[in-house]
């Protein structure tokens, strides 16, 4: 018994001097602490296990820029702040004639005579989407992207001709724009643009909730995703974006040019969604009506066409920054695009 009293004892020293912290002794490492304090200039001095890392404030930026999401994963317009789906107010896609089976196709059907191998090269892709001119007139436009063109055919989805075509060609391009589209400060445009706007969504609001109440009566479970309505919007001047594309160097417009609004010597054009784009329906086709759809093998197809080109010949330039439509008081261009009558549409008992 008492030997054993001895040998309890005896651990029990062994316990107190290790708690105690003896010199020369090794301790097995249990666990460690972090510990994060700043310094004057901002670094972080951290400690883990007895090792002390300093992070700079910008090493921390550079992990939270690598969480973002790839290029790949967001669009041509994703850092301007801005929307490629059309806002103009329109009632439902059924009213445009290019909703027709088969109409966009045979649109392009149609248009193949005009691409020339030898001068075009291989046809890339086909849209329909909004063409913006110098008067700021809204006008649907079947453009075609090939090799080295860029066509751009006024096709009437009415009686399934073409009425006009130009051919631009890839190698002229010196300047391509992408952002907002935006007015001068002392445009009234804007203005306009809102109260009509305000006026006819309100007018359209009551319009669905009577068309939705009809349709519950008739048919009580509709699906949403086949759903032809269009969305209404606050005005394209503030939330749409485009593509400017661009072959006069910089050099200013003659004034017989920018004040003729037929005129066919404006050195760029314009584009952005049309209204279909907006609608409720399969990715594929709404990229038929998307312009960053188009935007995207555009400017895939002008950076071939650079890499082809001599090192002494200028090449296209890219730009991200707003679109400045030059319209202060526009009324005219203001009722053509209020009445989408750049647009094939049935218009009640008549169409144009």
């Amino acid at each position: 018994m008492s030997s054993e009293a001895s040998r309890a004892k005896l651990e029990l020293e062994d316990r107190l001097v290790l708690d105690d912290g003896a010199e020369g002794e090794e301790v097995e490492f249990e666990g460690a602490t972090l510990a994060i304090s700043c310094d004057s200039d901002g670094r972080g001095v951290r400690s883990e296990g007895g090792v002390n890392m300093v992070a700079s404030a910008d090493e921390d930026r550079r992990e939270a820029k690598d969480r973002r999401p790839s290029d790949a994963d967001q669009t041509v317009f994703g850092g301007s702040g801005g929307t490629t789906k059309p806002t103009t107010p329109v009632t439902s896609a059924k009213d445009f004639f290019a909703t027709r089976d088969g109409a966009l196709e045979n649109a392009v059907r149609a248009a193949q005579p005009i691409i020339l191998k030898k001068i075009d090269g291989e046809l890339i892709g086909s849209w329909l989407l909004t063409e913006i001119d110098h008067w700021d007139t809204e006008k649907e436009r079947l453009v075609l992207l090939s090799d080295h063109s860029l066509i751009l055919i006024k096709y009437d989805f009415i009686t399934l001709v073409i009425l006009d075509f130009r051919r631009l060609s890839l190698k002229d391009f010196d300047r391509v724009v992408i952002g907002n589209f935006t007015y001068p400060q002392a445009s009234v445009v804007p203005r306009l643009d809102k109260l009509v706007t305000f006026v006819k969504g309100f007018v359209w609001s009551k319009f669905q909730k009577k068309e939705q109440r009809q349709q519950q009566q008739q048919q009580p479970e509709v699906d949403a995703s086949t759903s032809n309505t269009l969305s209404v919007g606050t005005g394209r001047q503030r939330h749409t974006m485009g593509i400017r594309a661009m072959w006069n160097g910089g050099k200013p417009v003659q004034m017989t040019d920018s004040w003729n609004p037929w005129s066919r010597s404006i050195p760029w054009v314009t584009f952005t969604s049309h209204p279909l784009a907006s609608r409720s329906s399969p990715a594929d086709e709404v990229g038929n009506y998307d312009v960053d759809n188009f935007t995207r093998k555009f400017l895939r197809a002008l950076n071939l066409e650079n890499e082809s080109k001599a090192e002494e010949e200028e090449k296209c330039r890219f730009e991200e920054r707003p679109i400045v439509i030059d319209n202060y008081l526009g009324l005219a261009s203001f009722f053509h695009n209020v009445n989408s009558l750049g647009f094939f549409k049935a218009r009640g008992k008549v169409s144009f």
